[in-house]
This record gives structure tokens, C-alpha cells and sequence, in this order.
């Protein structure tokens, strides 16, 4: 069942990967292809979907202590797959974004990495704030003068949107406003920007698993999660390496 998890994953990844490649405009990504112009409702909608579906799988694997069954595995598994599929739909699953980087306390995440393919995003043709952009110093497109000029679409995030996710899935008494090397974050606009084009979603397979008291401890091969029930909801406290 482990071997399944893992090459069902693998060729998820590989099938995305190849469709990017082969879509005409190199400007264009899964992302944004499936994502742009999103507006907050519909954002909201997908938000308290996922969170239903988070709170649900927890709740059934805490009925009892101890460690998890295969069948239990599996419900994590299919609760955290990198990116949601049909036959004519593709999405990054956003809880992928927890899973780019490592951290031993939440509030250690690597901000930039979390947004670099979270999907809840726009990729706008114009932009207004383009020329306080251009002056940011992680703003890497020195010769550019205007955004069509760009090699790569620029991604637009709202602050009350970021804020909202990760304080609804990570162990934090609030959100704040982390150090960031690649991406930006415009005061002005609460907005965070990025410019990836490629594709690759964080991915944590669960491989073993226990429950103990209100801690959930999860083994893939070389990474470990732990969830924490706080009375109220449950949240990631830690995704480290072995």
C-alpha cells in the first residue's frame, strides 16, 4: 500500500509536469490556469471545504490511541495529495505549501517557499503598483521597465487571504509577518507578490503514524509531522527531518 501511495504520486507530479511543458504560452501556468481571477468568496468557499475535510479526518483518527492503521494512512494520505485532480482539472492542494519547507516551531516556516505555489492566487495583466514593485529590494528584474516585459507572470496574493489560511492550520496565536528573500510584501496594497513559473508542490506521504493524547505524529521517510489538538481545532506544530 506504501509502494501504491508513492507511485500514484509520482506520476500525479510527472503528469502536471509534462502538461506545463506543453502548454504554448510559456507565461502560463497550472496555477494560474486553473486560478486566475478568483475572487474571496469563491476562495472562502474552497477554504471551509478543505478545513471541513481537515477536521473530520482528525477527528476520526483520534477515536482511539495508538498507532494508525493502514486504512487510516491512507485517509491522511488522500486528505494531504499534492494536487487535486479530474480529468479536465488541476490544483495544488494548498496544504502542500506547509510541506516546502521545515520547521521545528510553526512560526519557522520559510514564507517564501509557502507561497511559491500556493494557488489561491491572481497573475494579472496590469498591475498598478508595478513601479513600487520595481523599487522592492527582492524586486529581481532590474532591466525591466514595464510588466509586459516580464519572463514570468507575477503572482498577487492577498495578506487577508495568507493571514486566513495559515492561522487556520498552523499552531500560531497569530500571524506574523515573516522575513522574506524572494517574495515581497507591499504595506500599501497588504499584498504579498511572487514570479514563479515552474512547477513543483511540497508533498509529505505518510508512511506510520500514533496518536497520543492530543499530539498526532506522523512518519514519512524522511520527515516527521506532528498535529496538535488545542481544544478547539488542529493544527501543525512541527514538519521536521529525521
Amino acid at each position: 500500500m506504501k509502494k501504491n501511495v508513492v507511485i500514484i504520486t509520482i506520476v500525479i507530479v510527472v503528469l502536471l509536469f509534462v502538461r506545463y511543458m506543453m502548454t504554448p504560452n510559456d507565461n502560463v501556468s497550472l496555477i494560474e490556469e486553473s486560478n486566475t481571477g478568483l475572487n474571496n468568496t469563491i476562495i472562502q468557499d474552497k477554504i471551509d471545504d478543505l478545513c471541513s475535510d481537515w477536521e473530520h479526518t482528525w477527528n476520526e483518527i483520534t477515536e482511539f490511541e495508538g498507532e494508525l492503521s493502514e486504512f487510516q494512512i491512507e485517509q491522511i494520505n488522500n486528505l494531504l495529495v499534492p494536487v487535486f485532480s479530474t480529468e479536465d482539472f488541476f490544483e495544488v492542494n494548498p496544504l502542500s505549501c506547509f510541506f516546502t519547507s521545515y520547521y521545528a516551531e510553526s512560526d519557522e516556516i520559510n514564507m517564501d517557499d509557502f507561497l511559491r505555489y500556493f494557488p489561491y492566487d491572481e497573475a494579472p495583466e496590469e498591475i498598478e503598483e508595478f513601479e513600487e514593485l520595481k523599487t522592492h529590494k527582492n524586486w529581481p528584474f532590474i532591466e525591466v521597465t514595464n510588466l509586459n516585459e516580464l519572463p514570468v507572470p507575477v503572482h498577487r496574493y492577498e495578506g487577508e487571504v495568507i493571514r486566513m489560511f495559515v492561522l487556520n492550520f498552523m499552531n500560531l496565536d497569530e500571524f506574523k509577518f515573516y522575513d522574506l528573500n524572494e517574495a515581497i510584501y507591499l504595506e500599501s496594497t497588504d499584498c504579498y507578490y511572487n514570479y514563479t513559473s515552474d512547477f513543483g508542490p511540497g508533498t509529505f506521504i505518510c508512511t506510520t503514524g500514533n496518536v497520543k493524547g492530543n499530539t498526532i505524529t506522523l512518519n514519512g521517510e524522511s520527515s516527521v509531522l506532528v498535529i496538535v489538538n488545542n481544544g478547539e481545532k488542529y493544527l501543525i506544530e512541527s514538519y521536521t527531518t529525521k
